[in-house]
């Protein structure tokens, strides 16, 4: 049995930055991952994100420019960009290794399991604190329709070797309109599906500005429709249309993610 004054579960932004002001006061802190340590946002979100827009925003502005003293076109190497991209999320774990080893933290991989109010087992060791912080985030929701397993999440298209021909990015959130703007710039034909509006949390006169521009980009929205099945490279919607899609990316609400709250 380990002794903690809090045990922090999930190593992402939140539980990294309260892990670290807990330790910094004095108190005995364990910390638990199951994925890798850094948490989404750094390594499979913003930052990886911002990373390979950088690109695709500098492409976009440098042909905004032609025949205003700049000629010349440039292109998008994707698999560079991934790998630029790669190169600074590789780092992120070790380094959050070795932020904790220099606060202090215990750091423990693996699905806790509750096993009382005070008590958790990880890694087959018994864990016990007063106080414990849960910050799991959120994972994708999957659509549990025929050929829904092949979809991707945000991860996995922040993983794609090459620029996909044909894009279908399922949801109406920032992170669809950044991919699919990412692709289109990089030279995807993409299509977004969206179930009802458009970005509900952001001022829609600029939502309105927002989607004018996608769509002179090149970028196809379809409205009220949903998935019904993906064979092959036929996506079929509810409204009887047929896309042919090489990539999906399943970009809709995400879930809390769950940990074992059984007590035994």
């Amino acid at each position: 049995m380990r002794t903690y004054d809090c045990i922090v579960i999930g190593t992402g932004a939140a539980g990294n930055q309260a892990a670290y002001k807990f330790a910094e006061k004095g108190l005995r802190v364990a910390i638990i991952e199951n994925f890798t340590p850094g948490g989404t946002c750094s390594q499979r979100g913003c930052d990886a994100k911002k990373i390979l827009l950088t690109g695709s925003e500098t492409k976009d502005a440098v042909e905004r420019l032609l025949g205003y003293g700049l000629k010349g076109l440039i292109s998008i190497d994707w698999r560079q960009l991934m790998e630029r991209k790669n190169e600074y999320t590789r780092a992120i774990p070790e380094q959050t290794r070795n932020r904790y080893d220099d606060l202090g933290i215990d750091y423990y991989h693996g699905e806790p399991r509750f096993l009382s109010n005070t008590k958790l087992l990880v890694e087959d060791i018994e864990l016990e604190a007063e106080q414990f912080l849960i910050a799991t985030g959120l994972r994708p929701r999957e659509l549990s329709i025929p050929g829904g397993e092949r979809f991707l999440n945000s991860n996995e298209f922040l993983e794609l070797r090459d620029v996909p021909r044909r894009l279908v990015c399922i949801g109406g959130g920032y992170i669809s309109f950044e991919f699919a703007h990412l692709a289109r710039i990089a030279g995807a034909e993409v299509t977004i599906l969206l179930r009802s509006s458009a970005l509900k949390q952001f001022e829609q006169e600029l939502v309105t500005v927002l989607l004018e521009a996608t769509k002179a980009l090149g970028i196809q929205i379809l409205r009220e429709t949903e998935v019904v099945s993906y064979s092959d490279t036929t996506l079929v919607l509810s409204n009887g249309t047929h896309i042919e899609a090489d990539v999906v990316s399943q970009l809709t609400e995400c879930h809390l993610c769950s940990i074992d709250f059984r007590i035994s």
